[in-house]
Protein backbone atom coordinates (compact mmCIF):
# COMPACT_ATOMS: atom_id res chain seq x y z
CA UNK A 1 0.00 0.00 0.00
CA UNK A 2 3.04 2.27 -0.23
CA UNK A 3 3.99 4.39 -3.25
CA UNK A 4 0.43 5.02 -4.38
CA UNK A 5 -0.72 1.42 -4.10
CA UNK A 6 -3.86 0.29 -2.34
CA UNK A 7 -5.38 -2.86 -0.88
CA UNK A 8 -8.94 -3.36 -2.09
CA UNK A 9 -10.78 -5.92 0.04
CA UNK A 10 -13.64 -7.11 -2.14
CA UNK A 11 -14.62 -9.92 0.21
CA UNK A 12 -12.91 -10.47 3.54
CA UNK A 13 -14.62 -12.95 5.84
CA UNK A 14 -13.80 -13.79 9.44
CA UNK A 15 -15.04 -17.21 10.56
CA UNK A 16 -16.09 -15.77 13.94
CA UNK A 17 -18.74 -13.65 12.16
CA UNK A 18 -20.64 -16.71 10.99
CA UNK A 19 -21.95 -17.20 7.45
CA UNK A 20 -22.83 -14.48 4.93
CA UNK A 21 -21.25 -11.50 6.71
CA UNK A 22 -18.10 -9.97 5.26
CA UNK A 23 -15.89 -6.92 5.09
CA UNK A 24 -15.28 -4.50 2.20
CA UNK A 25 -12.34 -2.13 2.65
CA UNK A 26 -9.66 0.10 1.17
CA UNK A 27 -6.22 0.35 2.82
CA UNK A 28 -3.50 2.83 1.82
CA UNK A 29 -0.33 4.59 3.01
CA UNK A 30 1.24 1.44 4.44
CA UNK A 31 0.27 -0.54 7.53
CA UNK A 32 2.18 1.43 10.15
CA UNK A 33 1.29 4.77 11.77
CA UNK A 34 0.41 6.38 8.41
CA UNK A 35 -2.12 3.61 7.59
CA UNK A 36 -5.53 4.77 6.42
CA UNK A 37 -8.62 2.69 5.72
CA UNK A 38 -12.33 2.89 5.05
CA UNK A 39 -15.12 0.46 4.26
CA UNK A 40 -17.64 -1.66 6.12
CA UNK A 41 -17.56 -4.89 8.11
CA UNK A 42 -21.32 -5.24 7.96
CA UNK A 43 -21.94 -6.47 4.43
CA UNK A 44 -24.45 -9.32 4.34
CA UNK A 45 -25.41 -11.32 1.26
CA UNK A 46 -27.45 -14.51 1.33
CA UNK A 47 -26.55 -17.54 -0.77
CA UNK A 48 -28.14 -18.63 -4.03
CA UNK A 49 -29.80 -22.03 -4.45
CA UNK A 50 -26.36 -23.68 -4.72
CA UNK A 51 -25.04 -22.03 -1.53
CA UNK A 52 -22.85 -19.43 -3.26
CA UNK A 53 -22.73 -15.66 -3.25
CA UNK A 54 -21.46 -13.55 -6.14
CA UNK A 55 -19.35 -10.55 -5.21
CA UNK A 56 -17.50 -8.05 -7.35
CA UNK A 57 -15.92 -4.65 -7.70
CA UNK A 58 -15.97 -2.16 -10.52
CA UNK A 59 -12.63 -0.36 -10.12
CA UNK A 60 -12.36 2.78 -12.20
CA UNK A 61 -10.07 5.82 -11.99
CA UNK A 62 -11.12 7.60 -8.79
CA UNK A 63 -14.07 5.31 -8.05
CA UNK A 64 -14.87 1.84 -6.70
CA UNK A 65 -18.29 0.20 -6.61
CA UNK A 66 -18.70 -3.09 -4.72
CA UNK A 67 -21.48 -5.57 -5.46
CA UNK A 68 -23.05 -8.51 -3.61
CA UNK A 69 -25.40 -10.69 -5.67
CA UNK A 70 -25.86 -7.81 -8.14
CA UNK A 71 -26.72 -5.17 -5.51
CA UNK A 72 -24.47 -2.20 -4.77
CA UNK A 73 -22.95 -2.73 -1.33
CA UNK A 74 -20.51 0.20 -1.16
CA UNK A 75 -19.35 3.10 -3.36
CA UNK A 76 -16.35 5.34 -2.86
CA UNK A 77 -15.21 8.20 -5.06
CA UNK A 78 -11.86 9.80 -4.31
CA UNK A 79 -8.81 10.79 -6.35
CA UNK A 80 -6.73 8.66 -3.91
CA UNK A 81 -8.08 5.42 -5.39
CA UNK A 82 -5.04 3.93 -7.04
CA UNK A 83 -4.49 3.04 -10.67
CA UNK A 84 -1.50 0.77 -10.04
CA UNK A 85 -1.57 -2.77 -11.39
CA UNK A 86 -2.77 -5.14 -8.67
CA UNK A 87 -3.36 -8.83 -8.16
CA UNK A 88 -6.27 -10.68 -6.56
CA UNK A 89 -5.56 -12.52 -3.32
CA UNK A 90 -8.22 -14.82 -1.90
CA UNK A 91 -8.22 -15.96 1.69
CA UNK A 92 -10.40 -16.63 4.70
CA UNK A 93 -9.23 -15.54 8.15
CA UNK A 94 -9.81 -18.25 10.75
CA UNK A 95 -10.68 -16.34 13.90
CA UNK A 96 -9.90 -12.68 13.24
CA UNK A 97 -7.17 -10.19 12.40
CA UNK A 98 -7.82 -8.46 15.71
CA UNK A 99 -6.30 -11.39 17.64
CA UNK A 100 -9.69 -13.02 18.15
CA UNK A 101 -9.18 -16.65 19.14
CA UNK A 102 -10.22 -19.39 16.76
CA UNK A 103 -13.37 -21.15 17.96
CA UNK A 104 -12.79 -24.85 17.34
CA UNK A 105 -16.58 -25.34 17.14
CA UNK A 106 -16.46 -23.34 13.86
CA UNK A 107 -14.19 -25.99 12.29
CA UNK A 108 -13.92 -27.33 9.75
CA UNK A 109 -14.38 -24.07 7.85
CA UNK A 110 -14.50 -24.20 4.06
CA UNK A 111 -13.75 -21.37 1.65
CA UNK A 112 -14.95 -22.62 -1.70
CA UNK A 113 -14.47 -20.45 -4.78
CA UNK A 114 -16.36 -21.54 -7.87
CA UNK A 115 -14.92 -19.03 -10.35
CA UNK A 116 -13.06 -15.75 -10.72
CA UNK A 117 -13.26 -13.34 -13.63
CA UNK A 118 -11.19 -10.24 -14.24
CA UNK A 119 -11.69 -7.75 -17.06
CA UNK A 120 -9.83 -4.65 -18.07
CA UNK A 121 -11.31 -1.92 -20.23
CA UNK A 122 -9.21 -1.37 -23.34
CA UNK A 123 -9.46 2.40 -22.97
CA UNK A 124 -7.85 2.17 -19.50
CA UNK A 125 -5.20 -0.44 -20.36
CA UNK A 126 -1.54 0.50 -20.38
CA UNK A 127 1.40 -1.42 -21.74
CA UNK A 128 1.12 -4.91 -20.26
CA UNK A 129 3.66 -5.98 -17.67
CA UNK A 130 5.56 -9.17 -18.45
CA UNK A 131 4.38 -12.06 -16.27
CA UNK A 132 6.61 -13.24 -13.46
CA UNK A 133 8.72 -16.28 -14.38
CA UNK A 134 7.21 -19.61 -13.42
CA UNK A 135 8.49 -21.11 -10.19
CA UNK A 136 10.38 -24.41 -10.62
Amino acid sequence: THKGGMELDIFEHLTRWGPWRYNIAHHWDGYDKEHKANGTSNAYVGPDKDGFITIGVLWEPGRTTYYGNGKVMLKWEDPRICSIQSYPILYMVSGGWDNSPLDDKQLPADFEIDWIRVWQRKDLAETPVAPAPAKP
